[in-house]
Parts: C-alpha cells; sequence; structure tokens
C-alpha cells in the first residue's frame, strides 16, 4: 500500500442480466470497464500474469475518474463524476427503474483513520440522480512514511 495521499472514485451500474451496451447506449458515455454475466474473467497482474478466475455472474458498467481528474481530494473526483452524470440524469433514471444497481464506489487512502468528508451538496446531487456515496478507505501510518 502506498504511503501518499490519494483518491478517485467510480460509478457503477450492475445487475445479472445488465447488457453493458445499453448503458454506453443510454448514457452516451465510454466506460472505464464493462462485461456481461457469462463472460470469463481473466485478469492480468501488474508482473503480466494471466489469471482465470470463474465467469463473472452480473453484468458490470463503470466510469472511473482515475485517469482523469489529478487531486488527492475525493470530493474533486466525486464532483468530476457528477457532472459527466447529471446531463444523463433521465438515463440513469430508466435503469434504475429496470432494477439496474447502480453507486457511486469510492477509493481513497491517507494518514486519517476515518474516510474523508464529502461536502453534504456533493451527496445531494447523488441523491437526486438515486445513487448512494459509498467509499472504502484506507489508513497509512504517517511514522513509516517519512522512513
Amino acid at each position: 500500500m502506498s504511503n501518499k495521499v490519494s483518491a478517485h472514485a467510480s460509478v457503477r451500474f450492475f445487475h445479472k442480466t445488465l447488457d453493458p451496451i445499453d448503458v454506453t447506449r443510454l448514457l452516451k458515455l465510454p466506460p472505464d470497464s464493462m462485461y456481461r454475466a457469462g463472460e470469463p474473467k481473466l485478469i492480468r497482474t501488474t508482473k503480466g500474469k494471466i489469471i482465470e478466475g470463474p465467469d463473472w455472474t452480473s453484468g458490470f458498467w463503470t466510469i472511473s475518474s482515475k485517469l482523469w481528474v489529478d487531486s488527492p481530494k475525493l470530493k474533486v473526483h466525486i464532483e468530476w463524476l457528477l457532472n459527466e452524470l447529471e446531463p444523463k440524469a433521465e438515463g440513469i433514471a430508466q435503469l434504475l427503474e429496470q432494477g439496474i444497481n447502480a453507486d457511486f464506489f469510492c477509493y481513497s487512502i491517507g494518514p486519517n483513520i476515518d474516510p474523508p468528508d464529502i461536502p453534504k451538496m456533493l451527496h445531494q446531487r447523488a441523491d437526486k440522480l438515486g445513487l448512494r456515496i459509498d467509499i472504502d478507505h484506507y489508513r497509512f501510518d504517517e511514522t513509516s512514511a517519512s522512513e
């Protein structure tokens, strides 16, 4: 794990019957990752080895801030995604009405035990789209970071 403050966020759409191409067509946004239920799960490790897992059990579509936002602040990543998604609110509502699951999945790493605070206004904007914000936060020890 890195000893550097960092963050990124993604919006995920997933369901056992989801065809991710439908999300791309509806939202007119390019996904950063997508797959259908039943597709083989092939993962390349950082050392280049291919690992095969069981087939994916759900369809999945995601767009991430990781390559597009250069900030250690999680709120900046969430705001970028909201700016991308808010013009697509009608399409998101259609997906949610079909029973498709969707959320913001956020990652942060820093010296604090608690995840970074997300301004209430960003939560309200996400709520208006019908999306909750979940954060996986990892703490690093600042004393070991300076060694």
